[in-house]
């Protein structure tokens, strides 16, 4: 979810004010999980520390495994486990909020 939240982020136009992430929706990072290429998600990305980059690492390995072998594949398998987690916690957000496409502002406001 960060990484499709970075990646809209970074879609704005510089011009735009820093608090205008608050207004995305989260239908708009499920669209981004979902629709965009794994490389955008992961351009996205900060430098990080040594461990976390770590973890990225392992990440972008699996992700970059797809359609690379026949049958069954696991990471495909995980891939799509956490595009399936992401969606969830986003349609759990927005019952929780009772909004039926809250932004990124409303989930904050909820979680207080």
């Amino acid at each position: 979810m960060t990484l499709a939240l970075f990646s809209l982020v970074l879609d704005q136009p510089i011009s735009t004010a820093e608090s205008d992430w608050e207004q995305i929706t989260t239908a708009e990072i499920l669209e981004a999980v979902v629709a965009r290429p794994v490389h955008e998600l992961f351009a996205s990305l900060s430098a990080l520390p040594p461990g976390d980059q770590g973890h990225v690492q392992a990440l972008k390995l699996m992700s970059y495994g797809f359609g690379t072998s026949r049958g069954p594949s696991a990471t495909v398998n995980y891939w799509a486990y956490l595009t399936t987690a992401v969606s969830l916690c986003l349609e759990h957000i927005a019952t929780v909020t009772s909004q039926e496409a809250p932004t990124c502002a409303a989930v904050l406001t909820a979680s207080r």
